[in-house]
């Protein structure tokens, strides 16, 4: 259990090539990080506000209470995150070409979300709120859906998904023709 730091203040500041150890504890608002190696650092009670990360690694970090509002990840590895262990106030992320397997979305709170060329193999999206949010040319293979709210949603592109529209929230959400397998599947129809 490490004891809590007098926690730091960045502000519009740009960090390139850190490492974890590099990183301190604090608040960081409208910073930029590029290149940063954070895999398995632990950024609990750490608050990033309206920040960029770009080509950053932050696999497997611990996110306990940690604060995300407004941030992006344009080319970042985001293996293994806990997202639902993380503050839920003002919670808001969006993603662009970055890896997201393996994380965990659970009971999270994020409408009008923008993950554009992503892959989220084996992320669980379970009772998640994902309404008026951009999916487009993501990979979803081993993603589970359960109870999730996807109304409005675009997936045009998306692939390797596999949705029930009986268990999740799909009402006006957009998909490409080629790809209404993964709503159906579970019907086991041939569709040509």
């Amino acid at each position: 259990q490490k004891a809590i730091m007098t926690a730091d203040f960045f502000s519009d500041e740009h960090f390139s090539q850190l490492t974890k150890n590099d990183l301190k504890t604090g608040e960081y608002e409208a910073c930029s990080f590029s290149n940063c190696q954070f895999p398995e650092a632990d950024l609990s009670f750490f608050r990033f506000i309206d920040c960029d990360f770009t080509e950053c690694d932050l696999s497997n970090a611990r996110l306990k209470g940690t604060s995300f509002q407004n941030c992006t990840f344009t080319g970042c590895k985001m293996i293994g995150l806990n997202f639902e262990n993380c503050e839920k106030f003002g919670f808001s992320i969006g993603a662009k070409n970055s890896i997201l397997t393996h994380c965990t979305f659970y009971q999270l709170s994020l409408p009008k979300s923008i993950f554009i060329g992503c892959k989220f193999e084996g992320a669980d999206f379970t009772e998640a709120i994902f309404t008026y949010s951009n999916f487009q040319e993501c990979d979803f293979l081993n993603a589970i859906f359960e109870r999730t709210q996807l109304e409005k949603c675009d997936f045009r592109n998306a692939q390797n998904f596999l949705i029930d529209p009986e268990r999740n929230q799909v009402f006006h959400a957009k998909f490409s023709k080629d790809t209404l397998t993964g709503l159906l599947q579970k019907y086991q129809l041939t569709i040509e």
